[in-house]
């Protein structure tokens, strides 16, 4: 990009930066801010372009130069290059040679091969081709330049080099890998620092309840040399180690893991996710996270949060929710009445309930009750059996089976207790008699 227009299209420049995502990364366009020919330049008036691209490129965080030409200057000096090891000390894409050679200090030049511009899905074989045949020379390194090319084409570009050349070894990378390596190559101490990164964002609730859990996320950039991997433990950690109060539920309650079959490449950003619990006291805390390589050091910037501990909310009581025709005592839940589905039961409650058959399995919501099933808190220790009234043998409806079941308990050939001796008392005077006998066979006769 050409920060110099951020003068007068300013918008354009918000719009870019606030959509870019993690795999978007800016580089200034032709000779830093914009066309000016630095070999044409005095000493002073190249000190003035030095300082002037400098400060353009710290406001928008720029530290590669991604097309310098010098027109029909011939050779860039070193003197050029000296002033764009400032500018760009990542690296530069130059056109033509430069006198310093492809590593000057320590920022690499790489030489470009212009693929056409405006090319279109139509013609992405035949660039991929042309591709094909600069990658097949000895050369390891390659920048292909391309303006007014979508770039959903250059997807396409790759896409088709892949597929019609199987056989050509290559990969894509972000700039800042791939002048590291290019700079490694060259015998270079690599820029940036071996070590670096920057914790850019930490994503957890702002209050907790005591002891709950939360998912954590947390966005890191490679601003290193060092490719990060959890087989060389680089990790996200809990500066405060295990004097913190939270606590990551993973391998490693103070350390975030990179999966094992990530790689996280210098410029890269990679999304840090784990469940964090919570102290079990209230009060207010500070999560501080950083990179650490785990045996070597810590690197890279720490960030912080504050996170509110408060009280777990009070869980729902097991009662009945205020104007239910059921009523609840003594464990038993009474007036539920022949063919309610478990669902309606549930409903019932102001609490999470199941409910359960007499041998313990869970009624589907649409399943009719009977009486001996049983209602249970779900989040607590509540738990009531259902009473049917007229339902004795517990199958949920109401036969000659039950009057069966009435008639041996008068007749004292059998007992019947508890729930089924509620469930048998139609007229509720708590009396298992000849008159509850009566009204359940009367019941039963209209088709009840």
């Amino acid at each position: 990009i050409c920060t110099d227009l951020s003068q007068r299209v300013p918008h354009v420049f918000n719009y870019l930066y606030e959509t870019a995502t993690a795999n978007d990364f800016f580089v200034s366009g032709d000779n830093g801010t914009g066309y000016l020919n630095p070999m044409k330049l005095s000493s002073s008036e190249l000190t003035a372009w030095t300082n002037h691209n400098i400060a353009s490129n710290q406001r928008f965080d720029i530290d590669i130069t991604g097309f310098l030409i010098a027109g029909n200057s011939g050779t860039i000096t070193t003197a050029v290059q000296s002033a764009y090891n400032k500018i760009s000390p990542y690296g530069v894409v130059y056109q033509g040679s430069v006198a310093g050679g492809g590593l000057y200090g320590n920022t690499p030049y790489v030489n470009y091969y212009d693929i056409g511009n405006g090319i279109t899905s139509a013609g992405a074989a035949s660039v991929a081709a042309t591709i094909n045949g600069q990658l097949a020379k000895s050369k390891q390194f390659h920048v292909f330049r391309s303006i007014l090319t979508k770039p959903s084409v250059i997807n396409d570009i790759v896409d088709a080099l892949k597929a019609n050349y199987p056989g050509t070894n290559f990969k894509v990378v972000s700039p800042y890998t791939f002048m590291g390596l290019f700079e490694a190559s060259k015998g270079g101490t690599v820029q940036p620092s071996t070590r670096n990164a920057e914790v850019m964002e930490i994503n957890v609730p702002a209050t907790m309840e005591a002891g709950s859990t939360a998912t954590i996320s947390v966005l890191a950039q490679n601003l290193g040399a060092e490719v990060w991997r959890e087989s060389t433990q680089h990790r996200l950690g809990n500066k405060d180690d295990s004097a913190s109060p939270f606590l990551f539920n993973g391998p490693n309650t103070n350390r975030i893991f990179i999966p094992s079959s990530a790689s996280v490449y210098t410029g890269e950003v990679h999304t840090f996710t784990a469940s964090i619990t919570a102290p079990t006291k209230t009060g207010t805390y500070t999560l501080t996270l950083g990179m650490v390589r785990d045996g070597v050091a810590w690197f890279g910037n720490t960030k912080s949060v504050t996170i509110t501990v408060v009280e777990p909310a009070p869980k729902p009581q097991f009662e009945l929710v205020t104007g239910s025709t059921l009523t609840m005592s003594d464990s038993l839940l009474k007036g539920v009445r022949l063919g309610t589905a478990a669902s309606d039961v549930k409903a019932q409650f102001k609490c999470d309930v199941t409910v359960k058959d007499a041998s313990g399995a869970a009624l589907a919501g649409s399943a009719t009750v009977g009486t001996g099933c049983t209602v249970h808190q779900v989040d607590g220790t509540g738990v009531a059996t259902i009473v049917v009234i007229g339902d004795i043998n517990g199958d949920g409806t109401t036969s000659a089976a039950d009057l069966v079941a009435i008639k041996t308990h008068l007749t004292g050939r059998t007992t019947l207790t508890d729930v089924f001796y509620e469930a048998g008392d139609y007229n509720s005077d708590t009396l298992l008699s000849t008159d509850d006998y009566l009204s359940l066979k009367v019941l039963i006769k209209n088709g009840a």
